[in-house]
């Protein structure tokens, strides 16, 4: 089974979190309060609860892989470009190793799980990833690319508790659910944290809606892979 982002972060790497004082509110606090009610939804869809049960189809699972895989080499894109906007060396290397690895990942899950093209919900995220990446500040690219770091370590936490190892998905839950994963979204966090804490109240603003808007697109990906959204007309 393909992994969606696998990490591997190597000892040579330190990642500095600059204390942000006990009563100040971070960025990433305000965000996943905003967007509790998505991510219940999320956590609560069929698509998920199937997947915890084990009576997900194997033919909705094999179509969330192959629209996976297509929406990851754009995801992938839009790291690279946000290691290129960020100053601190280390951070950008740390963005770098991630985008990287996932792209390797990306190239045997693409082989494995071709699609021709990508479905309605896949082109709209994709499409809203690389358009923020060209097209708006660093801070709001972190903002972006947060939520599917976030909500899959997330989700795969809570699906994990009520599952057995034998359980037909407990891999796939497994792998977003492992320390080197949650290191990886910790650091993601503690990354988008720094960013916030620097920019003025309207790119704040900015990077909120962009989180929640991701976030939202989270759920129709869900969405569409088990309806199995096509293309109209």
């Amino acid at each position: 089974m393909p992994y969606r982002i696998v990490i591997c972060i190597v000892g040579c790497f330190s990642v500095v979190v600059l204390a942000q004082g006990p009563t100040r509110e971070t960025f990433s606090q305000k965000a996943w309060v905003k967007i509790a009610p998505i991510y219940q939804q999320i956590f609560s869809h069929p698509f998920n609860q199937e997947l915890r049960s084990g009576t997900l189809s194997q033919q909705r699972f094999a179509r969330y892989q192959r629209q996976d895989a297509l929406y990851l080499s754009q995801f992938s894109k839009a790291l690279w470009i946000l290691s290129a906007k960020i100053e601190n060396p280390i951070e950008a290397q740390m963005v770098r190793k991630i985008a990287g690895v996932d792209h390797e990942q990306v190239k045997v899950s693409a082989t494995r799980y071709f699609s021709k093209e990508m479905n309605p919900s896949t082109m709209l995220y994709t499409g809203f990833l690389l358009h923020t990446a060209h097209e708006r500040s660093k801070e709001e690219l972190a903002a972006v690319v947060l939520p599917c770091f976030w909500i899959y370590l997330q989700l795969a936490t809570q699906l994990k508790a009520s599952m057995k190892p034998n359980a037909v998905y407990y891999s796939w839950v497994e792998t977003y659910s492992s320390d080197g994963y949650r290191e990886a979204v910790e650091f993601m966090i503690a990354l988008t944290d720094r960013l916030a804490g620097k920019a003025s109240f309207e790119v704040q603003e900015q990077m909120l809606a962009g989180f929640e808007l991701a976030s939202r697109m989270e759920w129709y990906f869900w969405q569409s892979s088990y309806e199995n959204e096509k293309w109209k007309p």
